[in-house]
């Protein structure tokens, strides 16, 4: 649609499919939105190139709709708007102010989802919390030096990382940035009449400014996401030049051809070698790691080895992390369940209160904590922090369970069970279904306890201590023939039935 001719356009669509800077969009799926915005937000620049060409007003009003679909998926397609005011400057249509006013629902709607934006990341105070250190030229340095790596990464994609954390102090490439944007900025001006240039690198550029962390809403300063969209310019150039040196010099174009495919053939090779760091946690953080040091990455995979139950390299991987962010909350919350795992609940509660000594007001922190006080028989010590912990976010469920133990462990049954019912507005557990199943037999209510015990053995029928708890039911109202079935099955099961039971409901 923008004048390439078949191979060239497949050059450029082929850059933007197997760069390596785009495995992180396609291999993380959190990053799944980034597919999705770039779906909607590349469709609307198909329809409004038609609008363009055929002045059918139809095809402007489909960008609308489009548009909205894109900016629900990721907040950076609020540039659109932008993107269309360069394909109106490459497809040179007659400067005019209408060429702004019919694009004024646009910005409506990038204004619009773009606060939306600023306020939410200020409501969980992400905004600005990384560069709270720098002054507002160093931040101005930071988006400059992050709009030069981009470019540099868009032909040489050198260290491709998960995270790149901010500096601790600015370094002299850092400064050099700015120069090199003013010599950008210059170029542009001095060959303005050369729309494909132009085009190229203001689409870039429109596309990338709002993710240059001048004001910091995440850990790192960089992130290959970024580029997504934005590289769709610099692709379009490379495919133009090929076309330019493909037309131009005749006598080479086997050598054009074969160097361009080359090119692709080496991103390929990157790409798939890349893909290789995205296998699992392990290899994610070990390729940052290799880069450079972060308590980020540490933490990071330190969790996986958690979860593996390799304990040793986890609690390495923590200490590390906490000699780089000594009091961070986060870690000390992570080796706080180590410690927890392995039956240490005095070691699991100093670590939790390390964490929530960083911050008091986090959830999970908060539930940790009253957990560890439980397993010391704590449990009055432990409610506070618990209802503290659903005061803050009662969408955190796991606050439920350790605040139902610690009800049941006070015989406070009716407690017990308002967290299981709680608990079972936000998730379906068949551990909850079955002991909300066994609060309920306790409290008289027979009917509607049956109903929790067949909803957990429907949900999982393989666990013995569902058959067991229906079993007690079933003997509670006499009907010992299910009491005795059920018995038999949760013992098939493994469960270790309490001695003289089975003869009970044997009788």
């Amino acid at each position: 649609l923008m004048g390439l001719k078949k191979w060239q356009a497949f050059f450029g669509a082929a850059l933007f499919g197997i760069h390596p800077m785009r495995v992180e969009s396609v291999a993380w799926i959190t990053e799944r939105k980034d597919v999705l915005f770039g779906f909607f937000y590349l469709a609307g620049l198909v329809s409004y190139i038609h609008y363009i060409k055929t002045e059918n007003k139809k095809y402007l009003w489909w960008v609308i709709p489009l548009f909205v679909l894109s900016l629900f998926s990721k907040i950076q397609a609020v540039s659109l708007p932008l993107s269309m005011l360069v394909l109106d400057y490459y497809f040179n249509r007659k400067k005019s102010w209408g060429l702004i006013v019919e694009k004024i629902p646009f910005f409506i709607l990038s204004l619009a989802v773009g606060l939306l934006g600023v306020f939410i990341l200020k409501d969980v105070n992400a905004l600005d919390s990384a560069t709270a250190q720098y002054s507002i030229f160093d931040r101005l340095t930071v988006g400059a030096y992050s709009y030069v790596v981009y470019l540099i990464k868009s032909i040489v994609p050198y260290e491709m990382i998960c995270l790149y954390p901010y500096p601790s102090s600015m370094a002299v490439q850092n400064y050099l940035a700015i120069p090199a944007i003013l010599a950008i900025g210059g170029l542009l001006y001095w060959k303005r009449s050369q729309r494909a240039l132009v085009f190229g690198l203001l689409f870039f550029t429109f596309n990338v400014m709002f993710v240059l962390q001048i004001f910091g809403a995440g850990q790192g300063f960089l992130a290959d996401r970024f580029t997504y969209i934005p590289y769709l310019g610099i692709f379009f150039l490379w495919a133009f030049l090929f076309q330019y040196l493909y037309d131009k010099k005749q006598k080479y174009r086997t050598a054009i051809q074969g160097g361009f495919f080359l090119s692709l053939a080496v991103y390929a090779f990157m790409c798939f070698q890349q893909n290789d760091v995205w296998q699992n946690s392990k290899t994610l953080w070990d390729n940052a790691l290799d880069s450079q040091e972060s308590a980020t990455a540490y933490n990071n995979r330190g969790r996986y080895y958690r979860k593996q139950k390799k304990y040793d390299l986890a609690m390495a991987d923590y200490k590390k992390a906490l000699e780089l962010e000594p009091k961070s909350g986060m870690v000390n919350n992570n080796i706080g369940k180590i410690y927890f795992d392995q039956g240490n609940y005095d070691a699991a509660l100093e670590s939790y209160q390390k964490a929530i000594a960083d911050k008091d007001d986090n959830p999970e922190y908060l539930t940790n904590l009253g957990g560890a006080l439980a397993s010391k028989a704590r449990y009055s010590e432990a409610l506070p922090y618990l209802n503290k912990a659903e005061e803050i976010d009662p969408t955190y469920t796991d606050l439920y369970v350790n605040r139902m133990l610690c009800y049941q462990a006070l015989q406070n049954i009716q407690s017990a069970l308002d967290d299981t019912n709680a608990y079972l507005k936000y998730k379906s557990n068949p551990d909850v279904f079955s002991q909300r199943g066994v609060f309920k037999r306790m409290l008289g209510d027979n009917d509607t306890s049956l109903d929790d015990f067949n909803k957990a053995i429907q949900m999982n029928p393989e666990k013995g201590d569902y058959y067991y708890n229906r079993s007690r039911l079933y003997y509670d109202v006499g009907n010992l023939p299910l009491a005795k079935q059920d018995a038999e099955k949760a013992a098939n099961l493994g469960y270790v039935l309490p001695s003289g039971y089975m003869e009970a409901v044997s009788q």
